[in-house]
């Protein structure tokens, strides 16, 4: 699902490779671990600072500073920053506008308690709350 926009999201073919456009080909380039420049790929689209994308992903100082040398996110790493692009891809999706989906996923949003959609989307249950949210925006339901 999505996954051309997500690869988009995530720096494109140029970073991750021309096969990651397909779902076995980003499940490889997941399991092969994304390149750490992904990371500001994902920055940018989102309009955040490398360091709150970071902060998102729960990597410690020590351990980024160790991916920088290896130059590629663990497995799991990669698996966070896709749900983190998955989602900014739904929403753009949901929304029409990539500059308001960024603004929406990082703003408190009253259905989730007044929590922000990008914070909550790591927990197992907080991805399909955030993606029933977006399927009612898309279903012109204010949420």
């Amino acid at each position: 699902m999505y996954e051309a926009a997500i690869v988009n999201i995530l720096g494109g073919e140029r970073l991750i490779g021309k096969h990651a456009t397909t779902f076995d080909g980003f499940l490889v380039a997941l399991k092969k671990g994304l390149p750490l420049k992904t990371l500001d790929a994902l920055a940018g689209t989102l309009g955040l600072k490398q360091s709150e994308a970071v902060s998102l992903l729960d990597i410690p100082p020590r351990t980024l500073a160790r991916r920088r040398k290896e130059k590629r996110f663990t497995e799991e790493e990669s698996n966070r920053l896709a749900r983190i692009a998955r989602i900014t891809a739904r929403a753009t999706e949901a929304i029409g506008d990539s500059e308001k989906a960024a603004r929406w996923l990082l703003a408190p949003n009253r259905a989730l308690g007044g929590k922000v959609p990008l914070s909550v989307i790591m927990a197992e249950n907080g991805l399909p709350e955030v993606e029933a949210i977006l399927g009612r925006i898309e279903h012109g339901i204010h949420s």
